[in-house]
């Protein structure tokens, strides 16, 4: 099979028989690795583009060039899919000048709203990037630094748990692909596979005795005998010590007792108020210790979740911020470092906004159940983590890949089959090389779940350390976020 390299529309070097491979793997490594000689001395630009298996790859480094004798040479190129145009675009945030200008910033907001920014940052160098399918998440609050639009990409699959991809149309998606092929495998002649090797999953590690804590928030007084954290009923949970041993570890999930609201209610002429119907305690109830929800020199605060205002946080009034009988909430006025008073007719709540409050004491019947929902993450982590994971990397037989047309997309599940590692399942295609000269044969990693890669994790816990530093230390991290979403909000 033979390839050509073009600069744009111009040729650089047509009909070329070209050995190597193409590497793909589910959030991490695209690339093609070619070799090839030639009888003339070529000059090759970073981003001149190939196109194997219908797919662009460029150059984005300089080849590895040997003079053989004056009239031959020999190239290594290694080219890289569309997504690495992202790791040469610095992630922005918008001034006061709606420009994108500010390299440390946060965002208050789900995935889609982090991805905003990616998009309209990527569209400032390289035109065309679009958002695609992007799962609904809950909102967080979540720091950058200096990074490029690629690092960013991938820090939101990490702190929100998606899987991100990257379609040739510039389309950015974090959602799970997950099709089913159909296709059934073994090793063995006519059964598909030439080699099967069991290895210990990346990133993986083993805990069977899981002690687990929530958030801090919404916690009432000398709740647990003084715990400063959601905690569960039991001390710790355990499984499978009888096979591995006692193997400890902590795990902290960001679950607090909180009551998700909706504005069912709006005043027409003050934008500071709204209503919902359905609340089902008051924050001025009271008991023999004083306020049972509201905390003594604490103001309550409303985070709007959707809306004009997602991402806000706003306090309510110290003196009459809550209206027991109409379930009406009164808002403080803030202003954000653009000058632009929040809420206003601008920004403003709707009926239909989501939001939660925070700063306050919750009632036991929340209390509880954000217990029982912390015990079933936590069970859930300990079911993934109290046992051994593996991934497997296997060799096709390009014979009977070729015979039965197959054509394994990434992310695909696969069904395995083998007696000696006890394999009979369905895995994912992770990672896949495939040869230049010949689709069938092939490579492949197959595994029961993926990951942004322990490095790229490693790095983004250190930089979230870093981060809290700084922010404690140069700004006020909410008045940042006003920005960003004053700055979203006013460029839409």
């Amino acid at each position: 099979m033979k390839y050509t390299i073009y600069r744009g529309s111009e040729v650089v070097v047509a009909d070329v028989e070209i050995q190597g491979s193409v590497t793909e793997k589910i959030m991490g490594e695209e690339t093609a690795s070619l070799t090839f000689s030639a009888y003339d001395k070529i000059e090759f630009h970073i981003g001149d583009k190939i196109t194997i298996f219908g797919r662009d790859y460029f150059l984005s480094t300089e080849p590895v060039t040997e003079k053989i004798n004056s009239r031959l040479f020999n190239y290594t190129l290694v080219f890289f899919s569309l997504k690495y145009i992202l790791s040469d675009i610095q992630l922005f945030f918008y001034d006061n000048d709606n420009e994108l200008t500010i390299p440390d910033f946060d965002i208050m907001g789900n995935a889609s709203t982090c991805l905003d920014a990616i998009i309209a940052n990527a569209n400032r160098i390289d035109s065309g990037w679009t958002k695609g399918t992007v799962d609904d998440t809950e909102v967080k609050l979540i720091s950058f630094s200096s990074v490029n639009c690629l690092e960013a990409v991938s820090k939101i699959a990490d702190e929100f748990e998606l899987e991100y991809w990257i379609d040739s149309d510039k389309s950015i998606h974090f959602t799970e692909r997950k099709p089913v092929s159909g296709y059934s495998f073994s090793y063995g002649q006519a059964q598909g596979l030439k080699n099967i090797k069991r290895s210990i999953l990346e990133g993986g590690s083993l805990c069977t005795r899981l002690y687990v804590k929530g958030s801090t928030q919404n916690l009432p007084k000398n709740y647990r005998s003084g715990q400063k954290n959601l905690r569960i009923d039991v001390p710790y949970l355990e499984n499978n010590t009888s096979i591995y041993g006692v193997k400890e570890h902590t795990e902290t999930f960001d679950i607090f007792p909180k009551y998700e609201g909706t504005v069912t209610a709006i005043s027409e002429t003050d934008f500071n108020i709204f209503s919902d119907a359905n609340l089902d305690f008051d924050l001025n109830a009271y008991n023999e210790y004083g306020t049972t929800v509201l905390k003594a020199g604490v103001t309550a605060k409303i985070i709007f979740q959707t809306g004009q205002l997602a991402g806000y946080t706003i306090e309510l009034l110290e003196a009459g911020g809550f209206n027991s009988t109409t379930k009406t909430f009164y808002l403080n006025r803030v202003k954000d470092e653009a000058d632009i008073v929040v809420p206003s007719e601008l920004l403003r709540p709707a009926i239909g906004d989501k939001y939660i409050i925070v700063d306050i004491m919750m009632p036991e019947a929340y209390v509880l159940a954000a217990e029982t929902l912390l015990k079933t993450k936590a069970q859930e982590y300990l079911d993934k983590n109290s046992r051994e994971r593996f991934q497997y990397a296997v060799v096709s037989d390009p014979f009977y890949f070729e015979a039965q047309n197959v054509n394994i997309p990434l992310g695909s599940t696969v069904h395995f089959i083998d007696s000696d590692f006890g394999l009979d399942d369905d895995l994912r295609v992770i990672g896949k090389k495939t040869n230049v000269q010949d689709q069938y044969s092939v490579e492949l990693e197959l595994s029961e779940e993926t990951q942004v890669s322990s490095i790229v994790k490693s790095y983004y816990e250190q930089q979230k350390t870093q981060n809290t530093i700084i922010n404690n230390l140069k700004y006020n991290a909410e008045q940042a976020r006003r920005n960003y979403l004053f700055g979203r909000e006013f460029h839409d």
